[in-house]
């Protein structure tokens, strides 16, 4: 979080960079000596055990009273669980039956750590936010995270970089306008081919279509705009329009070579035609 932090602020397109990891909530790590405490003869667990009965709470046992089932709770009173210090009066029962103060088993140590630890995916994860300056694309911000946490230095060990909200829609999205634009073509072929009774004729009215999208993207590309789903709808819409063109061309032509004409004068007059009907 920190090294992806860090590299965040110094991206000029990026602004107010933020994380839901906040280390708010003051707690205290204890640190059991294991050497130690093997060679006092005390098991980790009754250490463990200790502290969950006397600082915090355990549920011993149960009892009956005038047909009421009751909950034994084990702890100890308020005012000897208060501080730190207050483990000086606990013990532990070492080699022997030894009882050994458990302040001499473990050590304390003070530090800041976040109320609750999120996670997505059944993972531990760590959002990080930020706004983007005019001009710089979701995609652009996706694809440099994508650089920045591969980069050396950055990333290590188990780390995963995943999306969520608006960049986890603009991924599916992505994805799934690809999918559905080749099952569309394949459908659309199969219609023609079925309509047509051959392969050739649907083959050469699918071949405006790379020659329609190649123009659109040409065009988005120099007047500076992003592929984003107002684009992709014209593009669809655009598909649709060469589509049918050669449907028109290819059926007209169909039609004067029916009557005669060559191959060559019966496509052109198919253009013509096809130019008349659209004015």
């Amino acid at each position: 979080r920190d090294r992806l932090l860090a590299r965040m602020e110094k991206n000029p397109s990026l602004f107010a960079v933020d994380s839901d990891y906040k280390e708010t909530c003051p707690q205290l790590r204890v640190a059991i000596d294991r050497s130690r405490a093997s060679d006092m003869g005390v098991a980790v667990a009754d250490i463990g055990r200790t502290l969950e009965t006397m600082m915090g709470s355990r549920r011993v046992t149960t009892f009956i009273d005038g047909g009421e089932e009751y909950d034994v709770i084990v702890q100890a009173q308020e005012s000897d669980r208060r501080s730190p210090t207050d483990l000086t009066n606990l013990y532990v029962r070492g080699r022997g039956g030894q009882l050994i103060p458990l302040s001499n088993l473990v050590t304390l140590t003070e530090l800041a750590e976040p109320g609750t630890l999120n996670r997505f995916n059944r993972m531990r994860a760590i959002t990080l936010s930020a706004g983007l300056a005019p001009g710089y694309t979701l995609g652009e911000a996706l694809e440099w995270m994508k650089k920045t946490f591969r980069g050396r230095g950055v990333a290590a060990g188990l780390q995963r970089l995943d999306y969520k909200g608006e960049s986890r829609e603009y991924q599916v999205a992505g994805g799934a306008v690809a999918f559905t634009f080749a099952m569309a073509l394949l459908i659309v072929f199969l219609v023609l081919a079925a309509q047509f009774e051959s392969f050739i004729h649907p083959l050469v009215i699918m071949l405006t279509v790379p020659l329609a999208v190649l123009g659109a993207l040409l065009g988005l590309w120099l007047w500076g705009s992003s592929l984003n789903l107002f684009s992709q709808i014209g593009i669809v819409m655009l598909v649709g329009l060469a589509a049918k063109n050669g449907i028109l061309i290819v059926e007209f032509a169909n039609q004067l070579r029916d009557n005669g004409r060559e191959i060559r004068d019966a496509i052109l007059e198919a253009m013509r035609r096809c130019v008349c009907a659209r004015s």
